[in-house]
């Protein structure tokens, strides 16, 4: 059986209330947006798809390995923006700064691990963002105005596990089920 999985920071509850604070003038907008709920925002660092059920210990045991050599990251939540361009928005986004390269260098030997097991290398860069809401059609013009009129205000986050998730999609939205937590720093 393929469980559809992906490598993920989980954020911290009150990190999450503050998100579904900030989206709540927005949802009210003019603007076809699937948004995320709060309490399923959270930074991907690779994105599986489906995976057979049986590669799950071999995956989990390659995230130790990587986990091992990282300790905690920390970051800043702060700002918004949208991809690919306020023009032809498709996904809103609150963004995520960490200066000194260790969430980069983490979502690089994660790609480089998942790879060995068959999953596709990534084409572009890590970004590092939180996806609050996906449009569905047509445009967002206001919503993309008010969240640059008053941007996501800056939250310090610190990250100490990684967590492999199933997500099961739903006609009322995504089910996240964690089958792995892994400590940063531990063997």
């Amino acid at each position: 059986m393929n469980l559809r999985l992906f490598i993920a920071f989980e954020l911290p509850d009150e990190i999450r209330a503050a998100f579904a604070e900030y989206m709540l003038p927005l949802r009210n907008l003019p603007g076809r947006v699937s948004w995320v709920k709060s309490e399923n925002i959270h930074l991907t660092l690779k994105f599986l798809g489906d995976t057979p059920e049986k590669k799950i210990d071999d995956i989990s045991g390659a995230l130790k390995e990587v986990a091992c050599d990282i300790g905690s990251i920390s970051a800043k939540i702060s700002g918004s923006g949208v991809f690919p361009n306020e023009r032809r928005s498709r996904v809103l986004w609150i963004g995520v700064e960490e200066k000194l390269g260790a969430l980069h260098g983490l979502a690089v030997a994660i790609d480089h691990h998942m790879h060995v097991f068959g999953f596709k290398k990534e084409g572009r860069s890590f970004s590092p963002h939180l996806t609050i809401g996906r449009v569905r059609e047509g445009s967002v013009d206001k919503i993309v105005a008010a969240m640059r009129e008053r941007p996501f205000v800056a939250r310090e986050v610190e990250w100490n596990e990684i967590t492999l998730m199933q997500s099961e999609l739903r006609s009322g939205g995504s089910i996240y089920t964690p089958l792995c937590k892994i400590k940063l720093g531990s063997s």
